[in-house]
């Protein structure tokens, strides 16, 4: 396909909604454990493509109390509205669990892989610098 082949439509944060009330085919931006969860669980089959495979650089980013208390980081999302109106406890408890797996307790992330997905951001147009690998990997927010 070309980019003149698709009609781009905004459907803002309502891409769940958007898919299952058949007002797109297709969404860029969604998450396989996100909205791909919550598609399978309204009994469909989501085709999904993880950015990964576009080239993106993998991040490892942690949260040591989500990974160690799954319950509470749905109970922090849905008290902060995070997830939106449309997202149920059932389907977030189901987003979490498949998120989880993938949090680092440590939160390290590795230098090199921080590196390139700066030099990926710059090449894409994101960034308009690349920001040095240290201003990236600090503990100052914590």
């Amino acid at each position: 396909m070309k980019p003149g082949d698709v009609r781009i439509k905004s459907v803002d944060y309502s891409l769940v909604p958007a898919l299952i009330d058949g007002r797109v085919d297709a969404i860029f931006g969604g998450s396989w454990n996100l909205e791909g969860v919550e598609l399978e669980s309204h009994g469909l089959k989501p085709v999904i493509t993880r950015v990964q495979e576009f080239g993106v650089p993998p991040v490892i980013r942690g949260n040591a109390a989500a990974a160690e208390d799954p319950r509470a980081a749905v109970n922090a999302i849905m008290e902060a509205g995070v997830a939106g109106t449309d997202v149920s406890r059932k389907a977030m408890e189901a987003e979490v669990a498949a998120t989880s797996p993938l949090l680092s307790k440590s939160g390290y992330m590795d230098p090199e892989q921080a590196s390139q997905l700066a030099d990926w951001m710059y090449e894409e147009g994101m960034i308009q610098r690349k920001p040095p690998v240290s201003a990236l990997l600090t503990d100052d927010y914590r």
